[in-house]
């Protein structure tokens, strides 16, 4: 950590780099991991990190935004109005998107068979879309100049939804995979709209 910064700023510093490592990192992984539960035909284990990857996700969009996720637990509908609720944010999220997040809500935590689960038979391609829409904001939005710690380019929501390949996220760990073809590549990009041919920078 640079020494030389003010007070302020080296502590959001810390708290960009505990954003990214710790919740839209980690839900990167659980993003993986609930895909090849799917492809392996594991329906509840891709109901649960599907559920923790969102989760992760949308706290992440919290922290990057200053603000904080207590009493919301593992609720992604909490979370995703908590969300709704940050000033300039510009969240834009299909009817599909928010069904989702409303549907693993109910069903993601299923770990004891608590309950019977439905399968959608869209619900991979449901993921995926969920994923890409709300990881998009998972980055520090304001302006923040700093020699330390610079954003990946923004891109208009609009310009994202038009052209889904050409938005991602500097240093993200689904772009180091695709771009190293590490060993969790084909579990990726398998049957995934969203990250097959994305446009690195």
């Amino acid at each position: 950590m640079n020494g030389n910064l003010p007070d302020e700023e080296t502590a959001l510093i810390a708290l960009i780099d505990y954003a990214t490592r710790s919740f839209r990192d980690t839900a990167d992984q659980d993003y993986i991991s609930a895909r090849m539960s799917y492809r392996a035909g594991l329906i509840e284990p891709f109901l649960w990190s599907g559920l923790h990857a969102i989760e992760k996700y949308l706290k992440a969009i919290l922290l990057f935004n200053e603000k904080k996720s207590k009493k919301c637990g593992h609720n992604i509908e909490k979370l995703l109005h908590r969300v709704k609720e940050i000033e300039g944010l510009d969240l834009r999220l299909p009817e599909s998107v928010e069904s989702f997040i409303r549907y693993l809500n109910r069903f993601g935590e299923n770990r004891y068979f608590e309950g019977g689960v439905l399968l959608d038979s869209h619900a991979l391609d449901n993921l995926d879309e969920t994923v890409w829409y709300i990881r998009r904001y998972c980055f520090y939005i304001k302006e923040f100049e700093s020699d330390y710690y610079r954003n990946a380019r923004r891109i208009p929501p609009l310009e994202q939804e038009q052209h889904p390949k050409r938005q991602n996220l500097s240093g993200g760990v689904l772009e180091e995979i695709i771009k190293n073809e590490s060993a969790a590549y084909d579990y990726l990009i398998w049957e995934n709209f969203f990250y097959v041919g994305l446009s690195l920078f």
